[in-house]
């Protein structure tokens, strides 16, 4: 049991840093008007849609790093180590507060309230000719003034994503100078 649920999680982790690069690559490319009329979208609809994406597979990204942490911290570290509170005590701060900057992104598109897709648009100029929503509301339409962003909103989670991920590989790094490979 101890291994699998530790290998679950290396596995989790590392599927989660797949999906968060493929995110950012589909937030960068955009397809062909062509491509885009066969799905039914504007390119602000896809650049939405990925954005979305991301903040997701970021939060999940973070959350899988902490479990694997615990997994790590408790069947490899602690019953060799006494300190080991002391080891993973800085990593776990480090990871809830990456978390809680993810979610300051995830949190208004997850849940109502305050914040989120809808009140972000209303703020944008291309909806001042939607005062009066048509029914059925074009979304392809009103999306189409994120397109101008999409540069920007790349750049941006590009490099937060290359933070966490080097945090990340750091943390394995430092996990791994307290596990006593030889009493395993």
């Amino acid at each position: 049991v101890k291994w699998q649920k530790l290998l679950t999680a290396i596995l989790e982790t590392e599927l989660a840093i797949h999906r968060v690069r493929s995110a950012l690559k589909s937030l960068k490319a955009i397809p062909t008007e062509e491509s885009l009329r066969l799905l039914s979208m504007s390119r602000g609809t896809w650049i939405d849609y990925h954005f979305g994406t991301w903040s997701f597979l970021m939060f999940s990204l973070v959350e899988k790093e902490m479990e694997l942490v615990n997994q790590v911290e408790q069947f490899l570290i602690k019953p060799n180590n006494p300190n080991s509170e002391c080891v993973v005590c800085q990593i776990s701060k480090s990871l809830v507060e990456k978390k809680r900057k993810i979610g300051k992104i995830r949190h208004p598109l997850a849940h109502r309230g305050k914040g989120g897709t809808i009140e972000g648009t209303m703020n944008l100029d291309s909806l001042k000719d939607y005062i009066n929503i048509p029914s059925p509301v074009d979304w392809n339409n009103i999306l189409a003034s994120y397109e101008p962003y999409r540069n920007k909103w790349h750049d941006y989670l590009h490099k937060y994503s290359t933070q966490v991920l080097a945090e990340l590989y750091q943390i394995c790094e430092h996990l791994n100078k307290h596990i006593d490979w030889d009493k395993i």
